[in-house]
């Protein structure tokens, strides 16, 4: 299989929820050309029944209510939610 310029710059996300919808945004923002699919009718996926917020690192309101929380230590945190066998 030969890869062409712009496979290397394509990118297909499974999953329309907050974090697929996030890295199609990012992705786009690099110039990367973004195939985002999405199997209901809707996008959302499970965010759409979070009630509590979706966690991050380094957010905004986090720096507003100076709690600090790293990558790296978010990371740990969903890592070892999982007995640290996630695929990453």
């Amino acid at each position: 299989m030969v890869l062409s310029d712009a496979d290397a710059n394509s990118l297909i996300i499974v999953g329309a929820g907050g974090f697929g919808m996030m890295a199609a945004l990012v992705a786009a923002g690099n110039e990367i050309s973004v195939l985002l699919l999405e199997k209901p009718d809707k996008p959302g996926g499970s965010t759409a029944f979070s009630s509590r917020g979706i966690r991050a690192a380094g957010s905004r309101f986090r720096r507003v209510l100076d709690i600090e929380y790293s990558p790296e230590q978010y990371a740990r945190d969903i890592l070892g939610r999982n007995s640290n066998e996630n695929d990453l």
